[in-house]
């Protein structure tokens, strides 16, 4: 699925599967709602692209989320453009989690605050990996969690 330009928008309520690689491209916005969800099948990459945006804005009662399609699964996500996260959950992240390279933007309001990481998909796993500094330089209400995963040697977070 390759997103070129406008608002792509999983409402709340709403579960969308892509089977294959998901490329955010200028001046794309990928909008993980409140509630929804993104199934990723196993193997996939999201890629953010410099003048692209991933959103993943949940509230404190209601998380935005992505998943693997199943527990034998995994995906990484991979930021070069912009990211603007706070109330999010990552399930079933592989061995490069959710890299943000150092030319990313982290949005100053929403800078991944609040996040949820669980059951890595994947022995050796590096879960957030930061190659960029956080506004504020402090990552706050993070929750890193095997949750039932027998994935060993994970990671939470490994920065450069």
């Amino acid at each position: 699925l390759t997103l070129s330009g406008g608002t792509t928008r999983i409402a709340s309520g709403v579960t969308l599967q892509v089977n294959g690689n998901i490329a955010v491209n200028s001046p794309a916005i990928l909008d993980i709602e409140p509630g929804a969800t993104l199934v990723l099948g196993n193997g996939a990459t999201v890629t953010v692209a410099l003048g692209g945006t991933l959103e993943m804005v949940g509230t404190s009662s209601l998380n935005a989320a992505i998943r693997a399609a199943n527990t034998a699964s995994n995906y990484t996500i991979v930021v070069n453009g912009t990211i603007s996260a706070r109330y999010y959950t990552l399930q079933n992240l592989g061995a490069n989690g959710l890299t943000i390279n150092s030319g990313a933007t982290i949005d100053a309001s929403n800078f991944l605050q609040n996040g949820s990481y669980t059951y890595p998909g994947i022995n050796n796993a590096n879960l957030l990996r930061l190659f960029r500094q956080i506004p504020g330089n402090t990552l706050t209400g993070m929750t890193f969690d095997a949750n039932g995963s027998g994935a060993t040697g994970v990671k939470s977070v490994a920065t450069n």
